[in-house]
């Protein structure tokens, strides 16, 4: 979830609204937490994706929240730092010291440190979390794993943007996932056999006014067999493999599927490993840049990035 400031108006009689998969500004494409979620006295290593205009210098701020708000509230944190331990203290005094911090710094990387016991977790979540949901008209979950989230905001050229990453708190770190694996990024012009790796400078050249096949190298490892949890319609869940998306960014031209897709049974790897992408022959940019994110259903996280230079 990411949310823009100051907001761009487009009049309504616009013609060229940008897809959501082309990037202008300071954008953050993604934010990874490794791994996805974690159990007690375990550490997450947080980074972003960031997109920011040529030149500029980005600023980070860093926090963590145990639930976070809708919109009726502008997705703020329920609960500060204080108000968590003070709450926590009534249920259990020994565990309000082990309150994280939710302040994780200025640096391009964070790191948290879940240090709350299992069951002081599930305790939380059951009297304070769950409430503090249910307020907002949200469902609480106090399951197998308890959502929290991150809170990035950056800076750049005078653009601020703020975005969300679910972490997951585990209950059992035996339910724990990895993130997704993505390796090379290769192109070919659909009148042209031979494709190029586009991590090689000297080939990583395309043609303006050309529409160039890509294909990712996303290992099938990437969807790991998981047992989703049990819910009232389904008590029993079978495993499963996960499912897998590409967002394809660019910072010109256009693709033909802003988004792929894997899905165990229905769709199949090469649909979600390849795309089309093309630059107009019209005033097209010296250079280029495509960003790669990949994501699994349990909030795995990769990506790449290729910058190609742009020949009319």
């Amino acid at each position: 979830m990411i949310l823009n400031a100051p907001t761009r108006l487009v009049a309504a009689c616009s013609e060229s609204f940008p897809a959501m998969n082309e990037v202008e500004g300071l954008r953050v494409l993604a934010i990874q937490s490794d791994p996805p979620a974690i159990g007690t006295a375990q550490t997450a290593e947080l980074k972003a994706l960031v997109h920011a205009p040529l030149g500029e210098a980005v600023t980070y701020s860093w926090s963590w929240c145990p639930v976070l708000g809708t919109a009726q509230n502008g997705y703020e944190c329920l609960f500060d730092e204080e108000q968590l331990t003070t709450a926590l203290s009534s249920l259990d005094p020994a565990a309000a010291a082990l309150v994280p911090s939710f302040d994780l710094g200025d640096e391009p990387t964070a790191r948290f440190t879940l240090d709350l016991p299992s069951p002081v977790l599930k305790l939380l979540c059951e009297n304070l979390l769950g409430q503090a949901s249910a307020s907002m008209g949200l469902s609480p979950s106090c399951g197998e794993t308890i959502k929290s989230s991150v809170i990035l905001k950056v800076e750049a050229g005078g653009e601020t943007v703020t975005a969300m990453k679910d972490l997951g708190l585990l209950l059992k770190v035996e339910a724990a996932s990895m993130n997704p694996q993505i390796d090379s990024v290769k192109a070919r012009s659909t009148k042209d056999d031979e494709w190029i790796d586009l991590a090689d400078p000297a080939l990583a050249v395309i043609e303006a006014g050309q529409r160039y096949e890509l294909e990712v190298d996303v290992p099938d490892s990437s969807s790991e067999t998981f047992t989703p949890a049990a819910t009232d319609q389904d008590p029993n869940p079978e495993p499963k493999r996960e499912r897998l998306f590409i967002t394809w960014f660019v910072t010109a031209g256009s693709t033909q599927s802003m988004r792929t897709t894997f899905i165990d049974g229905q769709v199949g790897f090469d649909v979600l490993r390849h795309n089309e992408w093309s630059i107009s022959a019209i005033d097209p940019p010296t250079e280029a840049t495509l960003y790669v994110v990949l994501q699994d259903e349990r909030g795995g996280v990769a990506w790449t990035q290729r910058t190609v230079a742009v020949k009319e």
